[in-house]
């Protein structure tokens, strides 16, 4: 049987005080963000190398790649997670399957997956050996205002992840000297 720590704990004078998984398990969180937003900003930066590069010789087109982030939905806690821990936490009966709470889940399990969005554009050039007999080349599906839009959030997402770092390393030494 897996023991289950309370995220809440009652104190001798009634009130609810919140228990610390541990010092440094704000650094696994942040750590997980950066590599997440190391990766969308890698893969932004190949869609906008690749954003004007022709088909090859076979046809093949670059497709735009985008990075999906199932930590998000999995570790989010929503009002039945808090609401199946709550009714376990006042009374075993309530629920009696075991199934995965907000307590159970697993957390910064890093999984992130970078897909290919098939589609491309036709752009008229006439000119271009790879043109087709109206003068439509196809190339690939990326488009640069929002490449940079993507480039900026996930920038400033990164940004505000070194800053939770650098707070939770002064909050540890701070700590340390107590």
């Amino acid at each position: 049987m897996q023991s289950v720590l309370p995220l809440e704990a009652e104190t001798n004078k009634g009130e609810k005080e919140m228990n610390s998984e541990g010092i440094f398990s704000s650094f696994k969180v942040t750590l997980t963000g950066l590599m997440t937003q190391i990766k969308k900003l890698d893969t932004i930066s190949q869609n906008v190398a690749n954003a004007d590069r022709a088909p090859d010789k076979a046809g093949n087109i670059y497709h735009k790649k985008i990075v999906l982030d199932h930590n998000v939905k999995k570790n989010s806690v929503g009002f039945d997670d808090e609401m199946v821990t709550s009714m376990k936490r006042s009374r075993k009966q309530h629920l009696q399957r075991n199934e995965d709470t907000a307590l159970n889940k697993k957390r910064n399990d890093a999984k992130i997956e970078v897909i290919e969005i098939e589609g491309e554009k036709q752009v008229y050039n006439p000119l271009h050996p790879r043109a087709d007999k109206n003068g439509y080349v196809n190339m690939p599906n990326v488009n640069m205002v929002e490449e940079m839009v993507d480039l900026m959030s996930a920038s400033r997402a990164y940004e505000a992840n070194l800053s939770v770092m650098q707070a939770a390393k002064q909050m540890a030494k701070k700590t340390l000297k107590i």
